[in-house]
């Protein structure tokens, strides 16, 4: 087996799958049974909440500044460590999202600072753009939200400007370089969207009539052209700093005054717009309201004053920038500070902020790395962290990976050779395969695999095998790769009987058999806890036209249901079970013989199953997001699969809580995984080469 195993790069499957892949890329609006969908992620805003293809998300995210300085034009810190690293370092650490500054000159594709390509050796011989390329092509393929924050017009300055336009840099110029960007990465499904302008400030007005000077009118027009070219992604709209009219005289942030709103409302999309406000403490400047006695009990009204209050109103907020040294280097203050901003964002529920900075080397607030850009400033992640526990409460996972034999939470594949009577486990891993082991070498070839669960209860799954000569029914228990014991459950049972569906059908956390009669049509559960099991009924006499199609739990209760299809009709019916009972039972729509269900897995990981649907006509693949008896969404995974690539199985490979799916092409037996996100695909390799026609998935 080994010697089917490499890891052939992603570049490989494209050029070889370059037919197959181009409908992922490039879906525009696409209808699929009665639903539309966009290729790239569509995020939105609603009552004070940020969604990402209607799944409410939150956003931990980290400034990590360089491109927006004309002699770096690239991130820094990658003279110390490559940026695929830092990248996932930050990701490990609980960040979900990254704000990258840039300036003009970047787009032109300037040469680069320093960079050491022993550590990066892609970005060798690379101008700025071509860098920024890269770095958002990984931040995409790791499922991290990108925002392009439009930082500065001189990429050579020192300081932001006032304004959005400069005597040499126009407001057209401005809007023709955000169009640029929202058009060159539309096809990203974590591009989150674009800080128009950092931190306006000054003689920056907002609805005082005054075309050349009020933010709030420039920014309309920036949304509408980027809009005009990408529609998918969030216009970030900073405050001003202090104003004239309908604002209170405290001492305003640049960028963290938005209480203008109240008298002139911004004319941008609702369901687009993000007020991003930038917040900061004593490290930057020492305001009257730090020496205040009640410092810093005095802050969460100026809070509420200067931004919060547009939670109120329904407005979606994400703080753009906050931090400071955090009493390293810094004034002793600033960790009180920095504690209540946590605190009051905690009890507000202020989930999405994005931390300045990642670097170390700000020389106003540091940054979580210290000065040799490995170490991290623990006290001041720790705070963070605060925060990000208690946005994220973590349930139990309510859909856990099916085939996980190590119980390591992703899901593994298991071969059986059907000549050799060989089994072989493949235990996975994000990148791909980890090991590969034997399991039992040489079974007799009337053993057949029937059923692959956790019946025990004990994390990790068994195998339910049936001599198909004798009818005896024996379960293995595994332990990774090993079989740790092993014992009879039944004994002869009759040919008619078999297996018509698996899984927890009364939440206790063990699988469970459900058997059907295929000569009276009887159905007959067996709820399990190991080689145990109690019977009862659950249907007598169905009809034989009413077949079991999958068993998924589709309303998120922790218990597995039923989905059934009438071959003469195409009628699809959900039976929701609690135990040996049904609770509901519903129909869910008539369907078109020529689609048939290919998989079911939780693909979105809101805890309940989908369907993975493939018209054999077209080859397009489609995915149902169901909730209970009801499709929630639908959208396109594929387009024109050709008929040799099968979709053998749904399961979580890289452990993310999400399924994937695993296919191989009949021809030639290579078998590769798409890793998914709803009904996006985060990347797709092979997992092996030419696998020989009698090696069976099981």
């Amino acid at each position: 087996m080994d010697s089917y195993i490499c890891h052939i790069l992603l570049e490989d499957l494209i050029m070889r799958f370059r037919w197959l892949l181009t409908g992922l890329a490039g879906l525009a609006f696409v209808l699929v049974l009665g639903l539309t969908h966009v290729s790239a992620a569509n995020y939105t805003t609603r009552d004070g909440g940020l969604y990402r293809d209607g799944k409410k998300i939150n956003l931990f995210g980290v400034n990590w500044h360089g491109f927006e300085q004309g002699s770096q034009a690239a991130l820094q810190g990658l003279w110390r460590i490559s940026y695929k690293q830092h990248i996932l370092r930050i990701k490990e650490l609980g960040f979900n999202a990254i704000r990258l500054p840039i300036c003009p000159d970047i787009l032109k594709n300037i040469p680069p600072g320093y960079i050491a390509h022993a550590l990066n050796p892609d970005l060798q011989n690379l101008n700025s753009l071509d860098i920024l390329d890269k770095v958002i092509d990984y931040l995409d393929g790791n499922g991290i939200h990108f925002l392009l924050d439009y930082h500065k017009i001189d990429c050579n300055s020192s300081t932001v400007e006032e304004l959005w336009y400069t005597e040499s840099y126009t407001e057209n110029q401005w809007i023709t370089d955000l169009k640029f960007m929202a058009r060159r990465y539309k096809d990203k499904n974590y591009f989150l969207g674009i800080d128009i302008k950092s931190e306006p400030h000054g003689s920056v007005t907002w609805g005082s009539g005054n075309i050349k000077t009020d933010w709030d009118m420039a920014a309309e027009r920036a949304a509408q052209g980027i809009l005009s070219v990408n529609d998918g992604i969030l216009i970030f709209v900073s405050g001003i700093e202090d104003s004239a009219a309908c604002s209170s005289t405290d001492g305003h942030w640049w960028g963290g005054n938005l209480e203008p709103i109240n008298c002139t409302k911004p004319n941008i999309r609702p369901d687009k717009l993000v007020l991003s406000p930038h917040v900061y403490g004593p490290d930057i400047y020492v305001n009257d309201y730090f020496k205040d006695t009640a410092f810093p009990k005095n802050m969460p009204a100026m809070w509420y004053r200067h931004f919060m209050f547009l939670r109120d109103q329904g407005y979606t907020i994400s703080i753009g920038e906050f931090g400071g040294k955090y009493g390293h280097g810094g004034l002793a203050m600033d960790v009180v500070w920095q504690n209540a901003i946590v605190d009051y964002f905690i009890n507000k529920g202020m989930c999405n902020f994005f931390y300045w900075s990642w670097n170390p080397n700000s020389s106003n607030t540091g940054g979580l790395l210290q000065d040799d850009w490995s170490t991290l400033w623990q006290d001041k992640y720790d705070n963070l962290k605060r925060l990000m526990n208690g946005c994220v409460q973590i349930p139990k996972p309510a859909y856990v990976a099916r085939y996980d034999f190590n119980g390591d939470g992703k899901s593994d594949i298991l071969w059986h050779n059907t000549t050799t009577g060989d089994i072989y486990m493949w235990a996975m891993k994000a990148s791909g395969i980890d090991t590969v082991s034997e399991v039992v070498k040489g079974l007799p070839i009337q053993w057949q695999v029937k059923a692959v669960g956790d019946f025990n209860g004990a994390g990790a799954d068994d195998i339910l095998f049936q001599d198909t000569s004798t009818g005896d029914v024996v379960m293995w228990f595994i332990n990774g790769a090993v079989i740790s014991t092993s014992g009879f459950v039944a004994r002869g049972m009759p040919r008619q009987w078999e297996v018509a569906a698996v899984g927890d059908f009364n939440g206790d956390g063990k699988t469970d058999l459900m058997w059907r009669d295929s000569t009276s049509g009887d159905l007959y559960l067996w709820l399990m806890d190991g080689t145990k099991y109690t019977g009862a009924y659950v249907a007598r006499a169905m009809k034989p036209e009413l077949e079991i199609v999958v068993a998924a739990d589709f309303d998120g209760d922790k218990k597995t249901d039923l989905l059934l299809q009438d071959t003469l009709t195409g009628d699809i019916y959900v039976w929701l079970m609690n135990g040996q009972k049904t609770s509901k039972v519903g129909l869910v729509l008539s369907l078109s013989p020529n689609w048939s269900i290919k998989a079911t897995g939780d693909f979105d990981g809101d805890g309940k199953a989908d369907i993975v649907w493939q018209d054999k006509v077209s080859g397009n693949v489609a995915i149902w997001f169901i909730n209970g008896i009801n499709i929630a969404s639908s959208g396109y995974a594929a387009r024109a699969i050709s008929d040799n690539l099968q979709i053998q199985r749904a399961g979580d490979y890289d452990g993310d809580g999400r399924d994937d799916l695993l296919w191989q092409d009949t021809t030639n037996g290579d078998v590769y995984i798409w890793l998914m996100d709803g009904i996006h695909t985060k990347s797709a390799d092979f997992a092996v080469r030419g696998l020989s026609a009698d090696w069976l998935l099981r």
